[in-house]
């Protein structure tokens, strides 16, 4: 479909964008941006002599008032804390950060809308420390934002100089292909393989340039070196205003090499029969789309580049594209980020909503945190080569949007990516750099196409989700290339669906549950349209025609698992450790959209031995880590190099020159030695360094997945290359969650380590005994005073005989001993099992939790000792509750009486009172008191414990009396009963042994209880079952009442 009948067509849905007159400004947004560890930022990373401050609002309404004269010294802000701070900090000049010829007055209102009247450029004395002087602005109040000047630099790569060659002729082609001379060197837009590479590992251009060749209406703001504006390749498409230097602040633009480069890959005039066809060219009558240079670097020196943004975006670009980047991983600038803010809000002149910012990746071939290609608020670019993988120096992470051809010359000139440069010339260069453009030239495309029907965030999702899917020859880089490599093509079909409402599902991701599992999810698009969703093996999948359910092929590739309106499916019974591409599609009126496509992996499963390992060359090894841990963005890396280890094959290696802070792990997957024996690690490795020192290399092994690590060997100093390390590592034995970690940390002066040839191995034992437990740990709570037992079954899980050959309990130091056992049986057979009897006793323990081990010493080669953790907690005690009794409570004068401690609970303390007893005090449990006067007298029990304690007072308890005469009888004969009052137990003493009765009668007369006894002079009456109250005990001797009683029932 032609860019005219989509313009008709759709016309309706155009945006209407408010004349700058009115003075309507969008909203500011800004991405997050997080704290920058001023302390961890090396000196190599920072512009010397050079700082910027942002006033806060309140101190610019201030400054608004009370103009500062710049031209006067010493500068004076007129806020007191600020001009001490300029003085303190050695500041040598000031000036604003937005200000100039560049920025057009009409728009003045909106920079203050977005502060940019509250930022100024700081120059620093040469003798000044800007981390020191940061710190002092950092500290005032009336500064937002105090930050260093970060040092950045052209993501520049080899360059080779172009010579002609051709390598086919436009009648080698069916599609229309411009008749530039040089354009059969172009591989990364038609790769025929002519220079050796993967056919079709290109950009797919010249299909697109059937539908679209680039509109004079869409501006791209080359922010770089600056653009020769007068290339033959290049004047035909030149922005009207040509642009503007900003490190000189003026409107001469001077020439270089990387910015024409990059401008020729964008917009360098096509069909023109001139050198090089550019992506957005035209057709060679000068209706490319416009180059706009912007100027921030000038041979060695740059600036400006916070006002570039601004300026490009008053001026109606709707593309920034940036070749560039800072020298160091995880620094910004808060003014630069904040002007691409600007820019993605404000430009895009007519023909997008919001501009759009493109970033190269960089060239370190490293992780890490790479601004601004990091920042929310820009598109990354990685780069790649003629066979689709990633380009040998290109950075990546999950962080990279999408990828496109950056080429290599560092083997093969023409494997680079040809362009325009200086002197009217051509030249081969390689680089993130040259990946870059070939974005922007197919947004520049697309924005042709349908100029003003796109937002930019709508722009970016044509870009990322047309990509091609490359992982299939990018296994050890799947997510870290973004999306895939750019397919011009597809991104205009892709737009035309956008324009037809037939969108992708978006926000398409895939998270791994388990060994086994694998979760995808996804938004439904606007129309909530039903999706298609298909895995497959290799990452080819068919293109869908008609309906399809679970378990479906599609013709060309993809097996279907889901069909309907969920937003999640979990893709089950997989293989540890596998990885699977997904792809999902939008379906409406019977058509599909052209899909998203993702790739999940499931988590890895535990290895076990040999474990032997195969670097290649840009691939991390399955389930292997990698830590950046000093955030460098420079970290361990695979393949080889000149002068590298001298081994057969690749290896791993950190670092190789000289510069750059390196502190980085290698850590291998988790490892099973549970059925392991004699393990052993061996590796050959090459450890370099200067006479200076400066690096350190580390082997360390973990048996808790990574928590905490244990150190092997660690050299600071040079080796053999190579140099094998073999260590016996039987600590190892049995157990199973092993890592192993190799830490490399090199600072400036350092030079690399080098390790490969990594061999794990152990005896693996088959027919053994194992030991197990039903518990690992015993946990019980018992009352103080309290024992308890509790059992432990022991297991034999093995397949010959376990010998249980010693138990051992052991106690930290200074705890009391709480417990013993005893085992069952010392053999138990395969497949059974014996008992482990433990007996937790509390006496003498306070309250508190008391723990010991139990050490079981078997014939289990892998876990010869085991343990058993015992932990007892001991409960707070009760109170005593003070009872007594005596044997009779009724004597005669000089008669003893034996008292007997009835308490209940654990009693430490028993203090007796006896008024009128001998003697009349005792400590002990059950004391012997005599009485010699007559006389009734009170007995007072007290006992205590740790917990309280508890008094039984008896009142009248003991009766001393004379004996007296009785008929019938020779002797006194009265009886006594003790104790009275009572709880329901009463001894009852008789003054003979003759035939004798007792009977009990309540008050009223009703008898209750009979007892008769013979030859006994103490006789026990048990009346507990009777309720509380007075009672009558009387004694016969045959029919006569000898002695009567009230006996008193509690």
């Amino acid at each position: 479909m032609s860019r005219t009948t989509i313009c008709l067509v759709f016309l309706i849905l155009h945006f209407h964008l408010v004349p700058e007159s009115v003075a309507v400004y969008k909203p500011v947004h800004t991405g997050f941006r997080p704290v920058i560890d001023l302390n961890a930022v090396s000196s190599e990373a920072i512009e010397p002599g050079r700082m910027r401050i942002q006033f806060t609002e309140q101190s610019g309404k201030f400054l608004d008032e009370n103009p500062v004269k710049f031209f006067d010294e010493p500068i004076v802000f007129g806020l007191s804390a600020v001009d001490i701070a300029l003085k303190e900090a050695g500041v040598a000049s000031v000036k604003p950060t937005f200000a100039g010829a560049a920025l057009k007055s009409e728009f003045s209102e909106r920079h203050r809308l977005w502060g940019l009247h509250l930022w100024y450029d700081v120059m620093l004395e040469s003798e000044t420390d800007v981390i020191a002087a940061v710190k002092i602005f950092q500290q005032l109040e009336e500064v937002e934002i105090a930050e260093p000047v970060f040092r950045k630099q052209i993501v520049s790569g080899h360059v080779f100089d172009w010579n002609a060659e051709s390598f086919f002729t436009r009648e080698d082609l069916e599609e229309w292909a411009p008749n530039d001379p040089q354009f059969a060197q172009q591989w990364h837009y038609l790769n025929t393989g002519q220079t050796g590479g993967i056919p079709g590992s290109d950009i797919d251009l010249i299909q697109a340039w059937g539908t679209e060749k680039g509109d004079t209406t869409v501006i791209v703001a080359i922010i770089d070196d600056g653009i020769q504006f007068d290339h033959p390749d290049l004047a035909a498409n030149m922005w009207e205003g040509t642009g503007f230097n900003f490190v000189d602040n003026n409107s001469v633009v001077v020439p270089g090499d990387h910015g024409t480069h990059v401008a020729g890959t964008v917009a360098a005039v096509s069909n023109n029969e001139i050198g090089i066809a550019g992506i957005a060219g035209g057709s060679g009558s000068g209706d490319g789309v416009r180059l706009m240079s912007a100027q921030v670097f000038k041979g060695n020196a740059s600036g400006g580049f916070p006002t570039a943004f601004i300026w490009a975006a008053d001026n109606g670009a709707a593309i920034s594209q940036n070749s560039w980047g800072y020298t160091t991983a995880g620094v910004f600038e808060q003014a630069v980020l904040n002007a691409i803010d600007y820019f993605n809000v404000n430009g895009g002149g007519d023909v997008l909503d919001g501009g759009i910012t493109i970033f190269a990746a960089g060239n370190s071939n490293a992780a890490g945190a790479w601004y601004p290609g990091y920042y929310e608020g820009a598109m990354a670019v990685a780069s790649t080569n003629h066979n689709d993988q990633k380009a040998w120096y290109s950075n990546f992470g999950s962080w990279v949007d999408i990828s496109a051809p950056g080429g290599e010359t560092n083997n093969v000139n023409n494997q680079g990516v040809l362009s325009t440069v200086t002197n009217s010339g051509y030249a081969f260069y390689q680089g993130t750099s040259m990946a870059c453009p070939h974005v922007s030239g197919v947004a520049a495309l697309v924005l042709s196409h349908a100029p003003g029907m796109f937002s930019n965030t709508e722009l970016i999702d044509i870009l990322i989700s047309s990509a091609d899917f490359h992982y299939q020859v990018n296994p050890g880089f799947i997510g870290q290339l973004g999306t895939g490599r750019l397919n011009a093509h597809r991104a205009l079909l892709e737009a035309n669906n956008y324009l037809l409402g037939l969108i992708n599902p978006s926000d398409f991701q895939s998270f791994a549950l388990s060994t086994e599992e694998i979760e995808l999810s996804w938004a439904l698009n606007v129309n909530q349209d039903d999706v298609l969703l298909a895995f497959s093996s290799d990452g080819f999948f068919g293109i869908p025609q008609g309906s399809y359910a679970p378990g479906d092929t599609l013709p060309g590739g993809g097996t279907i698992l889901y069909n309907g309106s969920a937003t999640s499916f979990i893709h089950e019974g997989l293989e540890p450790s596998s990885s699977f591409f997904y792809k999902i599609w939008s379906i409406g009126d019977s058509l599909y959209s052209s899909g998203r496509l993702i790739s999940g992996s499931t988590l890895c499963g535990v290895f076990e031995l040999p474990f032997n390992v195969e670097f290649v060359s840009g691939q991390i090894p399955d389930c292997w880590e990698i830590v950046d841990v000093a955030g460098s963005g420079r970290v361990w890396q695979t393949g080889s190099f000149n002068n590298g280890l001298n081994i057969e094959g690749e290896y791993a290696y950190s670092g190789n020159n000289l510069g750059g802070e390196k502190n980085t792990n290698l850590i291998t997957p988790v490892l099973d030695f549970s059925n392991a024996h004699n393990v052993n690690v061996s590796f050959r490795h090459f450890f370099r360094t200067t006479f200076l020192g400066g690096a350190a290399g580390t082997f360390s092994y973990s048996v808790d997945n990574g928590s905490n690590w244990t150190t092997v060997n660690s050299w600071t100093s040079g080796t053999a290359n190579p140099e094998l390390f073999d260590a016996d590592l039987s600590v190892l034995d049995g157990e199973p969650m092993v890592r192993f970690r190799w830490n490399s940390t090199i600072n400036f002066l350092g030079y690399y380590w080098l390790v490969g040839d990594i061999n794990i191995s152990g005896n693996i034992i088959t027919d053994k005994p194992e030991i197990a437990f039903d518990a690992e740990e015993v946990i019980v709570e018992i009352q103080a005073g309290d024992s308890y037992t509790r059992t432990v079954t022991v297991f034999n899980l093995g397949t010959e005989d376990l010998n249980i050959i010693l138990i051992d309990l052991i106690y930290p130091d200074n705890e009391p001993e709480f417990a013993t056992f005893s085992l069952e049986d010392t053999l138990i057979a395969p497949g059974d099992s014996t008992i482990l009897n433990l007996f937790f006793d509390t006496s003498n323990l306070m309250d508190g939790v008391y723990s010991a081990t139990i050490l079981v010493e078997s014939n289990d080669p892998v876990n010869a000792i085991a343990e058993v953790a015992l932990s007892m907690t001991v409960l707070p005690g009760n109170p005593p509750e003070a009872m007594f009794t005596s044997a009779g409570s009724a004597i005669i004068p000089g008669e003893n009486v034996q008292f007997f401690d009835l308490s209940q609970g654990e009693i430490t303390m028993w203090e007796w009172q006896f008024p009128g007893g001998e003697p009349a005090s005792s400590a002990e449990q059950n004391p012997l008191i005599a009485y010699h006067e007559p006389g009734l007298y009170d007995v007072t029990l007290k006992v205590s414990n740790v917990w309280g304690d508890d008094e039984l007072y008896q009142q009248e308890y003991i009766l001393v009396e004379e004996p007296t005469a009785v008929a019938n009888h020779q002797e006194a004969d009265v009886f006594r009963v003790g104790p009275n009052p009572g709880a329901g137990l009463f001894n009852v003493v008789l003054p003979w042994q003759n035939h004798t009765e007792l009977r009990v009668t309540g008050v009223s007369g009703q008898l209750l209880v009979t007892k008769k006894t013979h030859n006994n002079s103490t006789i026990s009456l048990d009346l507990s079952f009777l309720s509380s109250g007075a009672y009558i005990l009387e004694m016969l001797d045959g029919k006569d009442i000898i002695d009567v009683k009230t006996i008193i029932i509690r």
